[in-house]
């Protein structure tokens, strides 16, 4: 069950060190069995206690999310939901912001849910605004032309009062199961029309995998938003070139523009998504900031640039490197992530990254982003890391090495080349717990910075925790330190003893007749044991085609197979209740069951998978 009133519990007293002094860490949300999955954080610009989170529900081991948007009034001390959409069994990209005075506004896609995967193209993008900061929202606007791929959103005022919510995003449909042929795509919400203009294309180049995570209006009306990118059709980033960029779109024009490369490199990644800020006041008044990481197989940096012309020029620089393990010699494929920048009212900067996949830092600039000090740890979870359990994540009607596909992708593989669509198959997501996720920092009208972040707890399930954070401008701030963790790594586990391509299987010779391409595959929900190591996948079968099925049918498993453990069926045949399914009618719940033992380090954040063929047989008779 969903709880509609949340209250913050307080784990740690106060703190302050070195000019930074440190509110109580607070669990903002208390959603039983559903956990938090791609949350966003937002500030009132007018009212200094008001604080707003959006993002998605997930169930462990089911296929559902559900979006929500939760409320605090209090400077982030207590919260709670104010909206719940579950619209579809499907709901993400989600975004949300305030406006001016006492408006808010909120995002979210509804997927078309069908043959048990999510569909985005023939999805729709739904839209909220609340006319009192988010305590109330008006009714749900559903976008008839389909769907926004991350969506973020700024607002720009208008001189009558008035202002355009605009939505940029990675792609965007422009009919209902069509993607647009360009991206990235803006479209503008205006209240008194209520309704999405149709996307707008960049004029110029395409590019790919542009997921904002930050944006700045400027006086002249221009909506500015950082994102990393790739050009289309690229296979891999190890033999690829990629930029971070400043688009810029222009509402009274209504043109989107490519307006600066941040930086640019070749053989590498940025992390995901880059974030953007703007100092509104004191000596660096109107300079803008941007921040995000950035790595290889060898090393993760983290970057801060700064422009004073309105983001046609900047100034970049990486201010902190670290490797992804604390053993000197070897790292992962990441070790900093989750960059985010903002400026308070009194024009301190405040930069904050997630390191190792366990610390949440915060360091702050008094000088206009020239040097960062005060390297605070917000989080406390490093000391309990790795006792949480595994991790059941989706279960996928597909095979998949999701592990091998990133470690692989840099020694050039395609990424799809480890998602195999053309075998019945279900792949579950399994893995440790033990990374923090979703870093957020927002600044608040009155000049405090507010950091969030979620965290598995020990039955693994991940929850949202936030932190106040006060910088003493008249405080001596130590400098920061440029490297965090050893030496430059050697070599990289994540590529070691990785397969190339998933194993083909092998059917047995049968006089049963193979009708596997009348079926799909539904998952319900998926379970860990970490007494017995058993994982328990449980299923539906689909009539995917348009005529009954009639006879005797058995499902067998043909094969099984783990980037990251040994897993060991226990079973190899399930027989079908049914003897007759109409088109599109689902069978009986399934249950298929194995042991997984044997786990390999993991370094990369989406965990990795066991996945099984599947073949359905009817008996000749």
């Amino acid at each position: 069950m969903l709880a509609a009133c949340i209250t913050g519990v307080s784990q740690a007293a106060p703190q302050r060190s070195s000019g930074i002094a440190l509110g109580p860490v607070v669990r903002v949300s208390h959603f039983g069995s559903a956990h938090v999955f791609q949350a966003f954080l937002a500030a009132s610009p007018a009212d200094p206690k008001r604080l707003m989170l959006c993002g998605s529900l997930e169930n462990s081991g089911e296929l559902w999310m559900h979006a929500y948007v939760l409320l605090s009034t209090d400077g982030g001390k207590r919260w709670r939901r104010t909206l719940l959409d579950d619209t579809t069994g499907w709901m993400s990209e989600e975004a949300c912001v305030f406006g001016t005075g006492n408006r808010a506004y909120f995002t979210a896609g509804a997927s078309d849910v069908y043959n048990g995967s999510p569909h985005h193209e023939s999805g729709h993008t739904h839209v909220y605004h609340s006319e009192d900061g988010g305590a109330t929202w008006s009714k749900m606007y559903s976008r008839p032309d389909g769907w926004i791929d991350w969506p973020w959103l700024t607002v720009v005022h208008s001189q009558s009062g008035g202002e355009t919510v605009v939505f940029f995003g990675n792609h965007a449909t422009d009919k209902l199961g069509h993607w647009m042929d360009a991206r990235p795509a803006v479209q503008e919400w205006d209240n008194a029309s209520g309704v999405l203009t149709a996307p707008v294309a960049i004029d110029g180049p395409n590019v790919n995998g542009t997921f904002s995570g930050g944006s700045v209006t400027l006086a002249d009306g221009t909506a500015l938003f950082a994102a990393p990118s790739r050009s289309l059709g690229t296979a891999s980033w190890a033999t690829s070139e990629g930029g971070m960029r400043v688009f810029a779109y222009d509402v009274a024009t209504h043109n989107l523009t490519d307006r600066a490369t941040l930086r640019t490199v070749m053989g590498g990644a940025f992390g995901f998504p880059a974030s953007m800020a703007m100092a509104i006041r004191g000596k660096y008044k109107d300079r803008l900031y941007s921040a995000w990481t950035e790595f290889d197989a060898r090393v993760s940096q983290l970057w801060i640039a700064s422009s004073d012309d309105g983001g046609f020029n900047w100034s970049s620089r990486p201010v902190v490197e670290g490797i992804g393990s604390k053993k000197a010699g070897e790292c992962g494929l990441r070790s900093l992530t989750f960059a985010q920048v903002a400026v308070d009212r009194n024009g301190a900067v405040g930069l904050q990254w997630l390191e190792n996949s366990t610390d949440m830092v915060f360091a702050a600039s008094l000088d206009g982003g020239r040097t960062f000090g005060g390297r605070t740890v917000l989080s406390e979870y490093g000391k309990s890391a790795g006792q949480t359990a595994q991790y059941i994540g989706w279960t996928v009607p597909w095979n998949e090495y999701t592990r091998a596909a990133q470690a692989l992708n840099w020694l050039g593989k395609p990424f799809r080349q480890m998602w195999d669509a053309k075998h019945l198959g279900l792949s579950v997501r399994l893995g440790p717990s033990r990374t923090l996720q979703e870093g957020e920092l927002v600044a608040d009208a009155a000049g405090e910075f507010h950091a969030g972040w979620s965290q598995p707890q020990p039955d693994s399930k991940y929850v949202y925790m936030s932190r106040a954070i006060s910088v003493d401008r008249t405080a001596l701030i130590t400098p920061l330190p440029k490297t965090t963790r050893g030496a430059k790594c050697r070599s990289n586990p994540d590529l070691q003893g990785v397969e190339e391509t998933i194993p083909d299987p092998v059917v047995p010779a049968t006089a049963d007749e193979d009708v596997t391409a009348s079926f799909a595959i539904v998952p319900t929900k998926s379970s860990y044991d970490a007494v017995t190591h058993h994982v328990t996948a449980a299923f539906n079968l689909l009539n995917n085609g348009d005529k009954p099925l009639a006879g005797r049918f058995y499902l067998r498993v043909l094969g099984l197979h783990s980037d990251f453990g040994t897993p060991k069926a226990q079973f190899d045949r399930l027989d079908l209740s049914e003897r007759e399914l109409a088109p599109k009618a689902q069978t009986a719940p399934m249950r298929l069951r194995f042991t997984i033992t044997g786990f390999k380090p993991m370094h990369v954040l989406v965990g990795a998978a066991v996945a099984m063929y599947l073949r359905v047989y009817r008996i000749q008779e």
